[in-house]
């Protein structure tokens, strides 16, 4: 683990005497939207939605050890940045600001993303606007349904599925279960892309859900149900 560690820091270092690199993770919120909104031609904005208490029937044995079959609260929190700087970017899965802050969840460091240590490429120049739909691990099924699907809902509530060209689902090779479900949403291939690129307007959705008895954090009722449909 140390071996691989280290490799990943020469990596990054070398990669750095070559281009410009991500600097730091920007875990967007509420607190510190203000630090993307002060690019121009730029809007952020936060939104908290509460959905009551999610009731869980459940029964477990004396012996088991997971804690948290139990019931609570529905809670998303999420901040959509709105911008036509064309400075913003997407890249090895992320999105980069015209900082080269890396636009991700809170909690995170850099060196915990493997975009600390892979090249990035030139980003392709796209006429339309582009949404965010990726994350670290976008091929993994439960990231995609759990962590990337959702924030279509989000994007057409607040934004209008009729103002989006195009979404940004990482430096990838999609899976069959990953088309599918685009399509089933009504979203084409060709509105997909899969390579760096950088839109006349950009569109960043990052949603989080709070902590809860101190130590798990439970997808919420508006997720779900959305996917559910």
């Amino acid at each position: 683990m140390q071996i691989k560690k280290s490799l990943k820091y020469v990596v990054s270092f070398i990669y750095s005497c070559i281009q410009k690199r991500p600097g730091k993770v920007l875990g967007l919120s509420s607190n510190n939207s203000y630090l993307v909104a002060e690019f121009p031609a730029t809007e952020v904005f936060s939104r908290m939605m509460d959905d009551g208490i999610i009731n869980l029937n459940t029964t477990c044995l004396d012996e088991d050890r997971i804690l948290h079959f139990q019931s609570f609260s529905s809670i998303v929190s999420y901040t959509i940045i709105d911008s036509k700087n064309v400075y913003f970017q997407f890249n090895r899965n992320f999105c980069l600001d015209p900082s080269y802050r890396v636009i991700y969840q809170e909690g995170i460091s850099l060196f915990q993303l493997p975009i600390c240590y892979q090249f990035l490429k030139k980003p392709q120049p796209i006429k339309g606007t582009i949404a965010y739909l990726s994350n670290s691990n976008v091929n993994n099924f439960g990231h995609w349904f759990q962590y990337t699907l959702p924030l279509l809902y989000f994007y057409w509530k607040d934004i209008g599925k009729e103002n989006i060209d195009y979404y940004y689902v990482g430096d990838i090779e999609l899976k069959k279960f990953q088309i599918e479900s685009l399509e089933y949403l009504g979203v084409n291939m060709d509105q997909i892309i899969n390579f760096p690129c950088k839109g006349e307007r950009s569109l960043v959705c990052i949603k989080s859900n709070p902590i809860q008895f101190n130590y798990a954090s439970f997808n919420d009722y508006i997720s779900f149900n959305f996917l559910k449909t």
